[in-house]
């Protein structure tokens, strides 16, 4: 059988999980034709691709003019999507993304035109939408085990310090290099929870739900960032469900969450990160086990698949859609920020320095429980 020919860019970061990924499998249907980055002489396998004499390049043009794939990653920096995605589709290449594509929703939807005038698919790397237990658990959605959604809620707090802003010079930004970045936890580190929720909500497999209106509450909890790290939504969707998604960077301590109620006329689904357990009105129960969450790497082998039968899988440039276009929504609105003597500051043994609203963890936990917004229940995180 010929092998599935995999073109790989970006292998450091997140790419360098990819990089381990492929290299550490038993799967000899597809080979690894080449990577491009161009720092790749930083990465921990550099000298293993030497050795196993797959050609390195700078950038994706550089790689296809030498070469052809069937499928390409992007596991690049956020500015450097909109461009890669264009030259794997001008080259052949179907694509997989990681996510966020974009913080321009102008810009996903020109890429989304270019995808369809290439007769190929882009799909994007929110691993939730491919695990199992979700797939399983939208399927009894849409068959309409639970009777009708009413409200959807999630909030997930967990720290980020200053090594973590400090990472690359991205990290933060709105722009980067001319392109729309809006890094933020609603954007990147949380953006899977948030996104899992309107997939859940979509009208068939492969959409999201689209968004009517919403409302925000931003802060900014750290001297050094550029965006905030805090958010608290409120959304109202164009099938009348309401979704809440409560999320910050700017606290200290264990991660809480994510933790999350999804409510419905019949049932109500609650998921603590591990399985998805629904309890019926009548007193009945069922549970979703958490499958694949543990195997993340199933969006890849989903993806290779999808790209040997040309049928695009459950996660596209359309539905990623919604998400890019509440980041857009959110951004919009005020962001509070914290003077640094109002913040609490923790440093630990690592070196690393970490910043906290007072009582913004657990205004954000009460405002959960009600389905609120902080203001609503009277935190405003400036002198609390």
């Amino acid at each position: 059988m010929k092998k599935t020919k995999v073109f790989l860019a970006g292998i450091g970061g997140y790419g360098g999980w990819y990089l381990h990924g492929l290299f550490n499998t038993d799967d000899s249907s597809f080979e690894l034709a080449g990577v491009a980055d161009p720092f790749a002489s930083s990465s921990r396998r550099y000298e293993d691709l030497k050795a196993k004499g797959i050609p390195i390049y700078n950038t994706p043009d550089e790689f296809y003019a030498e070469n052809s794939a069937d499928l390409a990653i992007i596991a690049s920096p956020i500015h450097t999507h909109d461009p890669y995605i264009r030259s794997c589709l001008k080259n052949g290449s179907y694509v997989l993304c990681e996510k966020p594509v974009t913080g321009s929703l102008q810009e996903l939807d020109d890429l989304i035109e270019v995808e369809k005038k290439s007769g190929l698919f882009v799909a994007v790397g929110f691993q939730d939408c491919f695990s199992l237990d979700v797939l399983d658990l939208k399927k009894d959605i849409l068959n309409g085990l639970f009777g009708k959604p009413l409200e959807f809620k999630l909030i997930r707090m967990n720290a980020r310090g200053t090594k973590y802003y400090n990472r690359n010079g991205w990290a933060s930004k709105l722009f980067f290099e001319g392109k729309a970045i809006m890094d933020s936890p609603l954007q990147n580190a949380n953006a899977h929870d948030l996104q899992n929720m309107f997939f859940l909500l979509g009208d068939d497999m492969g959409k999201s739900v689209e968004i009517d209106s919403l409302k925000s509450e931003l802060w900014k909890g750290h001297p050094q960032i550029e965006n905030y790290n805090a958010a608290a939504v409120r959304i109202k969707t164009k099938k009348g469900v309401d979704i809440g998604f409560y999320t910050a960077h700017c606290v200290t301590g264990d991660m809480e969450g994510p933790l999350a109620e999804y409510h419905f006329e019949k049932a109500i689904v609650k998921w603590d990160n591990w399985d998805y357990k629904v309890f019926f009105k009548d007193g009945t129960t069922k549970v979703y086990s958490e499958g694949n969450r543990g195997k993340p790497f199933k969006k890849f082998y989903d993806t290779l698949e999808a790209a040997r039968t040309g049928i695009p899988p459950v996660c596209t440039l359309e539905t990623a859609r919604t998400h890019t276009h509440c980041v857009e929504l959110v951004q919009k609105f005020p962001i509070v920020d914290i003077a640094k003597d109002k913040l609490i500051v923790t440093n630990n043994e690592d070196g690393d320095s970490f910043y906290e609203i007072p009582g913004l963890n657990d205004a954000f936990f009460k405002a959960y429980e009600e389905s609120k917004l902080p203001s609503e229940i009277g935190f405003g995180g400036m002198n609390e």
